[in-house]
């Protein structure tokens, strides 16, 4: 009969664990355990930003046990991901990375002369013997006061006295197993390593704070959720549904311009610009599609598919016509049990004779990739499915109930301002304040390009050329933006229109010179090894040649995509030349 292992509490010290780790007297890796260094960066700095908030964590485990000398050797059992994240900090061998949470940390110390580090974040000058140099008072004594910094970016060289003494006296509470046997051992890591690790959909979910995620678990359980869509208890177990549902938010009230693969990297982006009447407004499309859509079996399916926040953002993009609602509901329908198996598209492809290569919308998209250019790709398809049906279906369900005359010179000055190439000058002007931005459009040969070269190259969540997206997007640079932004517009606008012996042909005021910068930030920001003179080249002879130009979100993803597309298959060519060599 096995005879349990002696416990007892105890606490430890960081800086004595350290040393107990570097002279061998802790011992990390147990043979059954798995390696230390599984931590990201992220999860470091968390780690991290929790000791100088003085939270607390669960206790480390060490077990003991005789090797065949009888001496007694201690094997870090749980915790050996926490030891060596500060043995990692404290030796400088990371920064605290930029995405983490509760950045500010707030103490009481020695106030000292400061500078800005190489990456522009906080730093203490140092005198020639590297000592730190106090801002005395009137009086030539230290003075010590409450402060607080901004700890992202930061190394553990980087920081403050106080912190680094924080960090290094922390206490540890430790659980310890004395006197253990190899198979006590593998007993406690089987135990400590039975809990399920969090999926991308549940990590994601805690990104969003506490607000929000609590808000996507009530619409979570709206009834559009339980009755129109055939998600499976499954899938909420797994949660899955709060990820269809905050996919959604993001396409129905950003668009695609801020889409990223990463759910968890969504809902981070999510976190800063969401706001309550965001969720309010997917909660009234939740009300308004579950009286529009049938409870049909077919439509259930569409909307558990990955395909569900693809059709909340054709919802929202069927709101902007004046078709009765109903509309909505007969397309939903047809394009469940029809329309996406029979809808033959353009794959951009060609066969081995050059002809143009055309599948299914389901043929194509069925793997329901996430990529942003195919999430981009299947949107403007299903909007062009839909305009086809109301074309065809609904001429005569046009919902003029809320249309009158006084509006009709508003709506035509808005469709005229979208058909044509530029919008006039006297349409948009930067307010005097705006120096900065002034600035930086005096390198463009107009207000426009500046701004919608700003919209493209930039993260900025709006991106429709017109009077209302532009002054939203100066609104957004005022308040998340930095002078970095405009400086990546302006080197990506000098590539396009050709730099040093680089010619281009492109003019600085081409109406498309935004979207070139765009593909020079494209190739830039995924290292596309590409001839960029040759590529730009090549597609100038054919871009954008079969496009009606106006200025809606649907025409600007379109252009973005044929990019995308090009410079894909440009790589594909030279490939394959390479190797045919």
């Amino acid at each position: 009969m096995r005879k349990n292992p002696i416990s007892k509490a105890g606490i430890v010290k960081i800086s004595d664990a350290i040393e107990d780790i570097n002279n061998g007297l802790l011992v990390l890796d147990h043979p059954l355990q798995r390696r230390s260094k599984q931590w990201g960066r992220e999860q470091q700095g968390n780690l991290i930003r929790r000791v100088l908030h003085d939270g607390q964590f669960l206790p480390i485990l060490i077990c003991t046990q005789y090797d065949k000398n009888g001496c007694e050797v201690q094997y870090l059992i749980d915790g050996v991901q926490r030891m060596t994240t500060f043995a990692e900090f404290i030796n400088d061998e990371f920064a605290i990375n930029k995405n983490i949470i509760d950045y500010m940390i707030s103490y009481d110390g020695i106030l000292y002369e400061q500078k800005k580090n190489k990456a522009g974040k906080f730093s203490l000058k140092r005198d020639r013997n590297k000592n730190l140099i106090p801002i005395l008072d009137e009086q030539g004594n230290k003075q010590r006061v409450s402060q607080q910094i901004d700890i992202r970016g930061l190394k553990f060289s980087d920081l403050p006295p106080e912190l680094q003494n924080k960090i290094k006296k922390y206490n540890v509470s430790v659980q310890y197993k004395l006197e253990c046997t190899d198979e006590d051992i593998q007993i406690e890591i089987l135990d400590y390593n039975n809990g399920t690790k969090m999926n991308e959909a549940q990590i994601g979910k805690n990104r969003l704070g506490a607000e929000f995620a609590s808000i996507v678990t009530d619409l979570s359980n709206h009834d559009f959720i339980l009755n129109k869509c055939g998600f499976s208890s499954k899938d909420r177990t797994k949660g899955t549904i709060e990820r269809a549902i905050n996919e959604a938010l993001m396409v129905v009230n950003f668009g695609t311009d801020e889409w990223v693969l990463s759910h968890k990297d969504l809902c981070r982006k999510l976190a800063n610009w969401l706001t309550i009447e965001h969720t309010e407004g997917l909660k009234r499309m939740f009300d308004e599609l579950d009286n529009i859509l049938p409870e049909d079996e077919d439509v259930k399916k569409l909307l558990s598919s990955k395909d569900f926040f693809i059709v909340m953002g054709n919802y929202e993009y069927f709101k902007s016509t004046n078709y009765k609602p109903e509309c909505y509901g007969m397309f939903i329908e047809k394009l469940a049990k029809e329309l996406l198996s029979a809808k033959i598209i353009l794959t951009g492809n060609v066969d081995d004779n050059g002809n143009d290569i055309y599948e299914s919308y389901k043929k194509i998209y069925e793997s329901g990739t996430k990529q942003k250019s195919s999430v981009e790709e299947r949107l403007l398809q299903i909007n062009k499915f839909l305009d086809d049906f109301l074309s065809e279906n609904c001429s005569e369900m046009i919902d003029s109930d809320d249309i009158d005359d006084s509006n009709n010179d508003i709506i035509n000055d808005t469709v005229n301002d979208c058909v044509n190439d530029t919008v006039n000058d006297d349409i948009f002007m930067f307010d005097e304040s705006d120096t900065e931005l002034i600035d930086y459009a005096q390198n463009f040969t107009s207000d426009e390009l500046a701004i919608q070269t700003l919209m493209l190259v930039s993260d900025c969540p709006y991106a429709i050329f017109n009077k209302k997206t532009y002054e939203k997007c100066v609104e957004w640079y005022r308040e998340f933006g930095d002078s970095c932004l405009l400086d990546d517009c302006i080197d990506c606008k000098k590539i396009a229109i050709g730099t040093g012996n680089i010619k281009t042909g492109i003019e600085e005021d081409d109406i498309n010179l935004p979207f070139y910068a765009y593909a020079v930030k494209y190739i830039i920001t995924n290292n596309v090894d590409i001839d960029f003179e040759q590529w730009i080249s090549d597609f100038r002879k054919t871009a954008f040649k079969d496009i009606e130009y106006d200025n809606s979100n649907a025409m600007i993803m379109l252009k973005q995509n044929e990019i995308i597309q090009s410079i894909q298959k440009y790589l594909e060519k030279e490939n394959y030349k390479n190797v045919a060599c």
